[in-house]
């Protein structure tokens, strides 16, 4: 698993059938069993060592530098064959944004998307 210069492993779950690490920089890899498709990277080959997961992403950096009580502006970033669910305040997205105003410390954001079956 190569990692980009300055890019750590942030959170690491370990299975009895397959294992992840997610990095700094919001990549994630698994191995392990992948009979059902469980590592996420559009195959169904078991691996011993880690491959990218293709669950996320990286479509834009949107920033904007805001003051403390200001009202956070809405911003809601479109990406074709996908709804937006919402801004979530880490990379799990267990943690959903609920800030109105800004708070009196830097927050950063992240958008999750789900695929639209509709059409």
């Amino acid at each position: 698993m190569p990692l980009l210069d300055n890019e750590v492993i942030t959170n690491i779950s370990l299975g009895r059938l397959h294992s992840a690490v997610l990095t700094s920089n919001g990549r994630m890899f698994a191995w392990g069993s992948n009979n059902y498709g469980s590592l996420g990277n559009d195959s169904n080959t078991s691996t011993s060592y880690p491959v990218q997961v293709r669950l996320f992403r990286y479509i834009e950096d949107y920033r904007i530098k805001l003051d403390y009580d200001t009202e956070i502006p809405e911003y809601l970033p479109e990406l074709e064959g996908y709804i937006f669910s919402g801004w979530y305040r880490n990379l799990m997205f267990s943690y959903p944004n609920d800030y109105q105003k800004m708070p009196d410390n830097d927050v950063k954001l992240y958008g999750y998307w789900i695929k639209d079956d509709s059409k």
